[in-house]
């Protein structure tokens, strides 16, 4: 379905403070990933998908809240949209996928 996503700073799995500008990120990273990194992540963000003739560029998001708690997600670039998945403690869900669409991209 289309949803939108948001990677929150404040963590909590529902009914969120109203904290204003009081949650943010301290460390937000970006690092490509080559290598058995990628082969994990990308094995579980692929698993229940028809072979892909590419692979994608790989990418590890790790973000830390003001509170704390710190995120982890992988996303997978394709060029003309990607796809990311949410990997807490280290193990990913196929559940958490989503897609990276450019609206503005039109198709050729």
């Amino acid at each position: 379905s289309y949803s939108p996503v948001f990677i929150p700073a404040q963590m909590v799995k529902k009914d969120p403070a109203p904290l204003g500008n009081k949650s943010y990120f301290t460390k937000i990273d970006v690092q490509k990933i080559r290598g058995d990194e990628f082969q994990t992540a990308y094995q579980a963000y692929h698993n229940g998908f028809a072979a892909d003739a590419r692979l994608p560029d790989g990418y590890r998001l790790d973000v830390t809240s003001v509170s704390g708690p710190a995120l982890r997600l992988y996303f997978f670039d394709y060029g003309t949209y990607a796809w990311g998945i949410w990997c807490p403690d280290g193990k990913c869900d196929t559940a958490s996928r989503f897609m990276i669409l450019d609206m503005s991209h039109k198709p050729q």
